[in-house]
Formats: structure tokens, C-alpha cells, sequence
């Protein structure tokens, strides 16, 4: 809801919306290089006619640490929208994507790749009673701080790649590595005021961050 249609809701005696988020589960691979992947069963929270699936993806080719885009993303065969993606040192990728999902409580992700990739993770976050279109999205390359428009009880994720830790400013849900090469770490937040949100990392990392607005 945008804030001129909440003032005028909230001055005929309404109320803003109330959105929410889950943190769902975390998945790894490292194997040889592919371009295309699939993740069976992994985790998606609790169906819900307005739930929202957000993925947090990097992906990495140690054979020539060239980054590759995610050309593709599937939750469930639902396509998925790539909301906003940032590369870390020219190597990896890191993007958040966003499906609308109502069913199942797991499904298999699905993406390609625009060349082979041999390690990736992938992290799922559910968000509920939000407007299914982005508010704002905002993403670094390489910085401890990155900040992204937030509205009043919506929703703000946050998801970073070479962290040295886990993400802050929003309430850090995972933090996960896998082998040596990439750590990367989620986390959101409902904000209580509309203005800026701060997401930041122990160490310089690849930021992106995208909020939504409540219903």
C-alpha cells in the first residue's frame, strides 16, 4: 500500500496492512560444473494464497571464476521474477528472485545458468499478506552497507555473498558456507516506520536487498 492510500485509509479510521516473513531452509552444491540445477523438496513454509517465495541464489565457477547469470528460476514449475542481481569480485553472482506460490509446503527450485556452474547456494524465504509486485530493490558489488527503501510494516530481505558473518541491520535468519569458496548469509525484517533500511556485513560482500509493502 502505497503511503498516500494509507494516510487516507488511516484517516477514515482503517488500518495498514501487516506483513510477514519466515525463514525457510538453506541448500548447498558443489559437483561438477553444470548448467542446469535442480533442488528436489526443499522447504517453502506455509501455503497461503498471498505467500510469496523469495530465493536468494549464488552461483560460482571455481574451474574459471567467471561469474554466471541465472537465466532462469523455477519454484515448483512456477517461473520466478529475478528481482535484483550483484557479482562479487567478477566471480559470483548473487541475485534474489520472487515467486508467487499458494501450494505445497516444499518444491523442487529449478534454475539454468548462462555457463557451467560447480558451486552454489540457495536460501528461501516466505513472505505473507504482501503486495506481490517489489517495492524497492537495491544491491553493491562489493560493500559492508547497503540500504534499500522500506515501508511501514512490510517486509525488507536482505541477502549478501562473501559475508565474513551474518547479515545485519535486518534480523539475521542464516548464515551458511560452503566449502571455502562462498559464504552467504539471509535475513529480514518488518520495519515499523517507512523510510530507509540499512543491510550490512561483517565484511565487504555482495548486498542485495529488496523490500515489499504490506497489503
Amino acid at each position: 500500500m502505497h503511503d498516500i492510500a494509507r494516510t487516507l485509509l488511516m484517516a477514515a479510521g482503517g488500518q495498514p496492512g501487516l506483513a510477514s516473513r519466515t525463514y525457510n531452509t538453506a541448500r548447498g552444491y558443489n559437483s561438477t560444473g553444470l548448467t542446469s540445477h535442480s533442488e528436489a523438496a526443499v522447504s517453502i513454509g506455509t501455503a497461503a494464497a498471498n505467500r510469496l517465495v523469495i530465493v536468494g541464489l549464488t552461483t560460482l565457477d571455481t574451474a574459471s571464476y567467471v561469474s554466471r547469470n541465472t537465466d532462469t528460476l523455477t519454484i515448483g514449475g512456477i517461473s520466478a521474477t529475478k528481482l535484483i542481481t550483484r557479482t562479487y569480485s567478477s566471480s559470483t553472482a548473487v541475485d534474489l528472485w520472487m515467486a508467487e506460490v499458494p501450494t505445497g509446503t516444499t518444491a523442487t527450485i529449478a534454475f539454468t545458468t548462462s555457463g557451467s556452474v560447480n558451486q552454489y547456494e540457495l536460501m528461501t524465504l516466505s513472505v505473507y499478506d504482501a503486495i506481490a509486485t517489489v517495492y524497492a530493490t537495491a544491491g553493491t558489488n562489493s560493500s559492508t552497507s547497503q540500504s534499500v527503501s522500506a515501508p511501514l510494516n512490510g517486509v525488507v530481505v536482505g541477502f549478501a555473498a562473501w559475508t565474513n558473518g551474518a547479515v545485519g541491520g535486518v534480523t539475521p535468519d542464516a548464515n551458511v558456507s560452503n566449502g571455502a569458496n562462498v559464504a552467504c548469509a539471509i535475513g529480514s525484517k518488518v520495519p515499523t516506520v517507512t523510510g530507509s533500511q540499512a543491510v550490512t556485513t561483517g565484511g565487504a560482500a555482495a548486498i542485495v536487498a529488496a523490500s515489499f509493502a504490506p497489503l
